[in-house]
């Protein structure tokens, strides 16, 4: 069973950080497709993890459990993600990688370069907020059959 959950949420790790990690636009889904750094919403700089959910894994996952950051810039996002491993040691495990991602009004696509990653396909939010205060990113992302929730702020 621990071999079973452990494979579901590396699964869901790798796909999640492919999902928000693999945005620039070398691909299109469509005339209205964008590239997630550059466009509208520009996604461009480093976004800090919040939260992460893994459905039907157990409950989200917040800071200092989980940490992380995602890096886009023109064509490109980088990601390091550090979250628990439900199986036997290590206690945490270290994720990181990059990809191709476009944005087409609420929808999300990313065609990863990574074996592991592959596509991920799904929604996003993105609030900005002024000056003040920092603009958040809600993803919710289906790879592979795992559905992955992400809140990320910059």
């Amino acid at each position: 069973m621990r071999n079973r959950q452990m494979a579901v949420l590396l699964s869901g790790i790798f796909l999640l950080g492919g999902a928000l990690w693999a945005c620039g636009s070398s691909s299109s889904t469509g005339p209205s497709a964008i590239g997630c750094a550059g466009g509208t919403p520009d996604l461009t700089g480093t976004w800090t993890l919040d939260t992460i959910e893994f459905v039907g894994q157990g409950a989200p996952l917040y800071p200092p459990t989980a940490t992380g950051t995602f890096t886009f810039s023109h064509d490109t996002v980088q990601v390091t993600l550090n979250v628990p491993n439900p199986g036997a040691p290590p206690p945490t495990i270290n994720i990181g990688g990059s990809g191709i991602c476009t944005l087409a009004g609420n929808h999300i696509n990313i065609n990863s370069n990574s074996v592991v990653l592959g596509q991920a396909t799904g929604t996003y939010t993105y609030v900005q907020e002024h000056p003040a205060a920092a603009d958040t990113l809600h993803a919710t992302l289906v790879s592979t059959g795992q559905t992955i929730r992400v809140v990320v702020t910059r």
